[in-house]
């Protein structure tokens, strides 16, 4: 399927997400079924957006007409059935619960025309598990979305085993079209983005749980730190960054120290140390580098400085 052929969305589940994933959808042109339960819940959802604008309007994001153009597309209704026999792609935004995805999957495939690809934003669910509830398989696929989703760019999209490349390809180029940075990832528990970031909670936890420092002050090492840096430099890119090399040491004295409590550095690792492909100063790392490490030193620290420029910090 084209992406461009994507004219109309459902989107099932008007709580946390479902709004700011509808007002998305309706801002990049598409026609949108905004359902739930009851009218209640579905008006509390347009409030929602209706104030999401808002701000948008407030910082000259969108005009004042572009608003009432955005809610004009979005359409809330208590009829499930009505809404998915209408719409090129589903997206059910409901409890993590994986026999209420099962049904809601289930009757979505029911309904749906056959072209229809059914979505799930799901953040630590087996997608399998929902693709077997239906008879389209290979057209179900997970996209989860990151809370604020009508401000965050990041968009899993989790390829169970039975989804076919050709909606893999056909999602990932419609989230692009609508604004979104798109990731592929397999169809593994907590997938990329809850994976990492229970790692840094869990982290955080511990410091706090030992006493090494106070609340605001672990907060304040992230956001000035390593956590000011990642929009710039991921994680991977940094260890280029560091050198390889410097890495290994690192790794190999903490586990001195620990009793050996980090475990064996990872054999990718290993293997490109022993190759000397140690990051951005050997031109190849975990990624390979075609400019001078001048040029990528230069250009990483003008966005930072820019970032500063912009939250006043500089």
């Amino acid at each position: 399927m084209n992406p461009a052929d994507i004219k109309k969305v459902a989107v099932i589940g008007s709580g946390t997400m479902g709004p700011g994933i509808a007002q998305t959808f309706a801002r990049a042109g598409r026609e949108v079924f905004l359902v739930d339960l009851n009218e209640d819940i579905l008006q509390r959802g347009l409030k929602d957006i209706s104030n999401n604008l808002d701000v948008f309007v407030n910082m000259d994001i969108i005009k004042e007409h572009e608003k009432e153009t955005i809610l004009s597309r979005i359409h809330p209704s208590t009829d499930m059935e009505r809404a998915c026999r209408q719409v090129d792609y589903f997206m059910e935004v409901v409890p993590e619960i994986q026999e209420l995805k099962q049904k809601i999957h289930r009757q979505a495939d029911e309904w749906c025309p056959p072209h229809t690809i059914l979505t799930s934003n799901a953040s630590n669910m087996k997608i399998e598990k929902l693709a077997s509830a239906t008879r389209r398989p290979d057209r179900v696929i997970g996209t989860h979305w990151v809370n604020p989703p009508h401000i965050m760019q990041l968009v899993e999209v989790v390829k169970a085993e039975s989804t076919s490349p050709e909606t893999v390809e056909t999602v990932k180029r419609f989230l692009e079209s609508i604004g979104k940075a798109p990731v592929v990832c397999k169809d593994t528990t907590s997938y990329l983005n809850n994976y990492m970031q229970s790692a840094l909670g869990k982290a955080a936890q511990e410091l706090l749980e030992k006493g090494v420092a106070t609340p605001e002050d672990i907060d304040r090492a992230v956001n000035t730190g390593f956590g000011f840096r990642l929009p710039i430099v991921g994680p991977l890119a940094f260890l280029d960054m560091a050198g390889l090399d410097n890495v290994k040491h690192n790794w190999e004295y903490l586990n001195q120290v620990s009793g050996g409590a980090r475990g064996p550095l990872p054999k990718f690792m290993q293997d490109l140390v022993d190759k000397g492909h140690l990051g951005i100063k050997s031109g190849r790392g975990v990624y390979e580098y075609t400019r001078d490490v001048q040029t990528i030193t230069e250009e990483r620290n003008r966005q930072l400085i820019l970032m500063l420029k912009a939250l006043g910090r500089i």
